[in-house]
Parts: C-alpha cells; sequence; structure tokens
C-alpha cells in the first residue's frame, strides 16, 4: 500500500474513533443535563407541596389562650354549687343548679320533683337564653332490680344523662330508651348546654307504658347501653369536610417520558353540565409542564377533552360515577378512580353561616383540598377550574401559583369564622370547668 493512501486510511479511522467519543461524550452531557433536570423539578416540586403544608398549618394551627383573669371567687363558688348539689342529691327530687355557660356564674340553685326548664330569651334569668346551662343530680331508689325508661325532650341544645357516674345519653335529640336499675339507690346525673334564644328540656324516668311502642325493649334485663357520638364534633369544628391526611393516592404508573419530566395536578370540578346530554368540554390550555387531569363531576356528568396547545397530558383521573371521551391528537392513559370530591369548591364566597353554635358553608375552601391531594399524590397542583354547572370549561382557569396568596386569605376567614362560631357554644361536657 502506497504511503498517501496508507495515510488517508489511518486518518478517517482516527477521525471516526474521534466523531464516535465525541458523539458518546455529548449523548453523557445530554443524559446528564436530562437527569439534573429531573432532579431540579422533583426539588421543586417537594419545595412547592412544603410551602402549601406549612401554609395550610399556620393558619389551622389553635389559638394561642387568651391572657387569664382573675375570676377564681367566680370559678369557686361555681365548683363548690356543682360539688354540694351532687354530695347532697336527695332521694326522689333533684338539687338543680343554673349558671352561665360563658361566665361560670351561678344563676339559681334550688330543689325540684322532676328535671326540666323551659323559657326563652331573658324571660327567666339575665342571662341570655344560649348561654344557659344546668345541672341536676338526684337519687332514684328501688327495691328490686326494675326496668324503666328514661325519656329526653330537648330543643337546640345537648345533653348528658349519667347513672352511678356513667353515660347512659349524650346527645342533642328526643330520645326514649330502656335502663336497667338493679336494686338500691342510684345517682342521676343531667348536665344541659342550651345553644337557642329559646330554653327546653325536660328528663324523667317512666314506665315502659308511658314510651312509644316501637322504643320498647323486647327482652329482658340485663341490658346494655351504648353512649351517642359527641354532638360537637362537626357542629363546633366546622372543619369536619376536610380531607384526611393519612392515606395516600396513588397516580398509578407512568409512561418513561414523565418519569424524567413530573408532571403536575390540573384539578377539574363541575357539579352539573347545563346540556341535556350531561357532557362538559374541558379545553386544556397551554400549560409549562406535564400535567395529570383530575376530573370529579355530579353523577352521570360525561367529559370530552379537547387539548389545542398539544399540552404534554400523562393521564386523565375521574370520578368512578363520571365517564370521559378524548378529542386529543394523541392517546392519553384514562383511569377511574376515587379521591376527595372537587365539587364542594365553587366560589370564592363561601356563603357562611352561624347559627347557635352551628358552622354551615354553602361553599368550601379549596386550600385544604389542594394541600390533602399534594401530601396524597407526592405531586404539586399546577391550576383548577371549579363551577357549579357548566357546557364547557377552559382548563386550568386559575394558576395556583398566581391565586396561593388569596386561597391562603379564605381559609383564614372562614378559621375565624368558625372560631367565632364555636365561641358560641356551651363548654363541653369533660371540661366544663377548664373553660371558666
Amino acid at each position: 500500500m502506497q504511503e498517501p493512501t496508507r495515510k488517508l486510511l489511518l486518518g478517517l479511522a482516527i477521525g471516526a474513533i474521534v466523531g464516535t467519543v465525541a458523539y458518546y461524550q455529548v449523548d453523557s452531557r445530554q443524559k446528564a443535563q436530562k437527569t439534573q433536570a429531573a432532579k431540579v423539578a422533583l426539588q421543586d416540586n417537594e419545595a412547592a407541596i412544603r410551602n402549601v403544608d406549612k401554609m395550610v398549618a399556620d393558619i389551622m394551627a389553635p389559638s394561642k389562650p387568651e391572657a387569664a383573669t382573675d375570676r377564681s371567687e367566680i370559678i369557686n363558688r361555681f365548683a363548690a354549687a356543682l360539688v354540694s348539689a351532687k354530695a347532697s342529691a336527695p332521694k326522689g327530687e333533684f338539687n338543680a343548679v343554673y349558671f352561665d355557660t360563658r361566665l361560670g356564674k351561678v344563676l339559681d340553685k334550688t330543689t325540684m320533683p322532676k328535671i326540666g326548664i323551659s323559657y326563652a330569651w331573658h324571660d327567666q334569668y339575665e342571662t341570655p337564653s344560649e348561654d344557659f346551662g344546668a345541672y341536676w343530680a338526684g337519687k332514684a331508689g328501688f327495691d328490686q332490680d326494675t326496668l324503666k325508661y328514661f325519656k329526653v325532650d330537648i330543643s337546640q341544645g345537648v345533653a348528658r344523662i349519667a347513672v352511678d357516674g356513667v353515660v347512659v345519653y349524650e346527645g342533642d335529640e328526643k330520645a326514649e330508651f330502656p335502663y336497667h336499675f338493679s336494686r338500691g339507690d342510684h345517682l342521676v346525673e343531667v348536665r344541659f348546654f342550651n345553644n337557642w334564644h329559646t330554653t327546653d328540656l325536660a328528663v324523667s324516668i317512666v314506665n315502659e307504658d308511658e314510651v312509644q311502642e316501637e322504643n320498647r325493649h323486647p327482652v329482658s334485663l340485663p341490658i346494655k347501653h351504648s353512649r351517642p357520638s359527641d354532638p360537637y364534633e362537626e357542629s363546633n369544628q366546622g372543619l369536619a369536610f376536610l380531607p384526611q391526611q393519612s392515606a395516600t393516592l396513588s397516580v398509578g404508573s407512568l409512561s418513561p417520558e414523565f418519569t424524567a419530566n413530573p408532571p403536575q395536578l390540573l384539578l377539574v370540578g363541575i357539579y352539573k353540565s347545563t346540556l341535556p346530554d350531561s357532557s362538559v368540554t374541558v379545553v386544556l390550555n397551554k400549560a409549562p409542564t406535564p400535567l395529570i387531569l383530575m376530573l370529579d363531576g355530579g353523577s352521570g356528568v360525561h367529559w370530552v377533552i379537547k387539548n389545542p396547545a398539544n399540552t404534554p397530558i400523562a393521564k386523565v383521573i375521574h370520578s368512578r360515577d363520571t365517564s370521559v371521551s378524548l378529542e386529543t391528537p394523541v392517546p392519553i392513559p384514562v383511569e377511574a378512580k376515587e379521591f376527595p370530591s372537587l365539587t364542594s369548591f365553587r366560589s370564592d364566597d363561601l356563603s357562611c353561616s352561624c347559627a347557635g353554635a352551628y358552622f354551615h358553608c354553602e361553599n368550601r375552601p379549596l386550600l385544604p383540598l389542594i394541600n390533602a391531594l399534594q401530601l396524597k399524590t407526592g405531586l404539586p397542583v399546577y391550576g383548577y377550574t371549579m363551577e357549579y354547572e357548566a357546557a364547557m370549561v377552559e382548563a386550568p382557569k386559575q394558576i395556583l401559583a398566581g391565586t396561593l396568596k388569596n386561597l391562603g386569605g379564605q381559609l383564614q376567614r372562614f378559621r375565624d369564622e368558625s372560631r367565632q362560631c364555636s365561641a358560641k357554644a356551651s363548654p363541653n361536657f369533660d371540661t366544663m370547668l377548664d373553660a371558666f
């Protein structure tokens, strides 16, 4: 082989090797850059989730206790009245202590043949009717084991009945229920916290023929009793709707392209369609990040998904009682799942009201739901669209980064109003003295 030809071939071989090495170097750099970008995206997602979680936690944190005031004389008088009424409980009658549930101030003490109180507004005491509380203690004696019935007639308030220190009734509704008294004397105590502008309670111990037939117990003694649930559980907290954060919500498997470029959540909640066929068309706007579309609607809503901007969609997740059809350039995985409802979050105006201590809102603050979904899925929420009814919506209507401050303010107002409403409630039975 001639020397020029040999040098030419050698040069070509070396060039090929150098080119190959350079290609793999560039490819390796690109892979490293993609890996680093995915890592940064995950860190940003985690930071966004922590930010919302901290905001919700700060807003929902318990209020700091108010500075204590010197009311020791009132407290001591109130406590002494209750202790005395119980210690001197008469047989066949009842010692009664009436008090102001806001102040712990004793209004009256008396002994009466039966348990009951009925008046309106300020007609009987200077204390407003909704701040009225009462305690009765008396002894019921029996010569032999006896089946009796408690009859409870109550209006807007809560009552607790205990026999020998054991709670047999706690609630805010009328009731008739059996109780087996063994031979001997038994201490009967009734606590009552009113919560309305009228005050009505009557508790009596009667024979079987004095109660409605459907409430009569068909078996012989002994009778077992169960304690009703705490009536304050929802009415005073005003927050029972908040999604629980213990369980996870898996979005399922995603294609490899979305592993390197993690998606965010796009929430759409529409209660009902305005069209006869119950369809709601969702037109996706352009987004800088891949999305997982979460759709929740009333029963029978049919989602029609359009994606004219070709926004990358990793998956469509919809509530089980709705259906989905796609009008998109590329196929998208669709899956039905159970997840917290999105249809109660429709307006910045929560339309809240407080009746007594019962707090109710027509709409719900959105931030706790967003926080719960982020914690459950491990993915941040990019944006949302919430309407009561629609035929077509754009999504997202709101981008979370731009509305987070307003949502925090909405939740703060909700929490403040809820606490103000709760303050109108009577103290909890178990912490009756602690509140004063």
